[in-house]
């Protein structure tokens, strides 16, 4: 009995350090190759591909996709994967009558807080990227219906996801000076926190 309390004890811990080494080199690659990737288009095509594919799924699935996206290297592709899926989920959880907190509640909150801050990071990179693809997922988003709980279920619930970009993007155009500032300074700090890890 024992040693099978210390085989499940090993095989959880080399786990929660297997995680955390990934975590570690996701964020030191964002930080190390984050600026020149910003600076490439995103791949568009494909990306429309997999949202399109993704479009009949549970609004969960976006960010599994965009977790595969982030071990790729492919930061654009998974930043519009997650702004999609973010108002995916929000339409998603705002307009389904069997919404329940402990359920899509928590772990949309899961999924945004934990895959959050590595694409947050990417992101406030580069401004400009930033709004090109907050852009793309919203015109995305508008011209595309969610077959898996499509917007007929709650058109004004829909559209509110829409006016939510679009307020961000507003809000980033217009405090523009001030969010670089405060996001270098962040992006200092990350590289504090990584540089001896």
């Amino acid at each position: 009995m024992n040693r099978i309390l210390i085989f499940f004890l090993f095989f959880a811990f080399s786990n929660v350090i297997y995680a955390q080494n990934e975590e570690i080199n996701l964020f030191k690659n964002i930080l190390k190759k984050g600026d020149s990737i910003s600076q490439t288009k995103i791949d568009s095509i494909q990306i429309i591909k997999t949202a399109t594919k993704l479009d009949k799924k549970h609004p969960s699935q976006y960010y599994n996709e965009m977790a595969n996206l982030l071990s790729a290297e492919k930061y654009n592709e998974a930043s519009f994967l997650f702004y999609l899926g973010q108002m995916r989920y929000k339409f998603y959880n705002s307009a389904n009558p069997k919404y329940q907190p402990g359920n899509d509640g928590a772990l949309f909150t899961s999924l945004k807080t934990v895959l959050g801050e590595p694409i947050n990071l990417f992101t406030r990179i580069n401004s400009e990227n930033f709004i090109r693809i907050l852009i793309l997922a919203k015109e995305y988003y508008k011209n595309h219906d969610y077959k898996f709980y499509p917007k007929k279920n709650n058109i004004e619930k829909y559209d509110a996801q829409i006016n939510n970009i679009d307020e961000l993007i507003k809000m980033i155009q217009k405090e523009r000076s001030t969010l670089e500032t405060n996001w270098n300074e962040e992006r200092k700090e990350y590289i504090e926190i990584y540089r001896d890890k």
